[in-house]
């Protein structure tokens, strides 16, 4: 902008501003200076903190029991309000029937959280399910399933989490089920800062 005792320089076109008045010199843009000196490095970002347990071997689920059997779990460190923990889990089912023509399960899994002042939350949960299934008469039949389980959670607090998967027989829809084992399973949890 100029002053009115600031003349433009001849080569360059003026305006004047409709709002204001004041005469603008449109002049062209010159040419770029040197580049500075780069600054000093900052401090490292947040980042995200990785943790895990994987287990092999046989785990039996027992028939006819009411409380959930613990498959796997993790303890998981946050440091500040708001950190999200991404839980990733898989194991390995193996249901071995009977010797009749048909056969029927439900097994329940769920995912829960114990916090550091001794909460306990249920987060997610899933179940597999067969109903009136036919097989070979006179057999035992191996079903192997992997069920997994992917989950985001914010804990409340900061603090050590566990993170546990368990699992339940739906013994009172049971046919001709032999027994149920757990083999291979794993849980992995990512620390992720804050949404911005």
């Amino acid at each position: 902008m100029l002053k009115d005792d600031q003349p433009c320089q001849r080569c360059c076109p003026q305006t004047t501003d409709p709002k204001s008045g004041i005469k603008i010199c449109i002049c062209p843009r010159g040419p770029r200076g040197p580049q500075g000196i780069q600054g000093p490095q900052g401090l490292p970002g947040p980042g995200s903190t990785y943790f895990f347990n994987q287990e092999r071997g046989d785990l039996s689920i027992p028939p006819g029991v009411i409380t959930y059997t613990p498959l796997i779990e993790v303890e998981v460190m946050t440091t500040a309000p708001g950190e999200r923990v991404k839980i990733d889990s898989m194991f390995e089912t193996i249901i071995i029937t009977g010797l009749l023509d048909r056969y029927s399960y439900i097994e329940f899994f769920r995912l829960v959280r114990e916090g550091p002042t001794g909460s306990f939350n249920i987060l997610t949960d899933t179940v597999l399910v067969e109903t009136n299934k036919v097989k070979i008469s006179g057999d035992g039949s191996r079903i192997t399933s992997f069920p997994s389980i992917t989950w985001t959670d914010t804990p409340p607090n900061p603090g050590v989490n566990t993170y546990r998967i368990e699992m339940i027989r739906g013994s009172l829809d049971e046919r001709n089920i032999a027994s149920v084992t757990v083999q291979d399973r794993s849980i992995t949890a990512i620390v992720f800062p804050p949404s911005p």
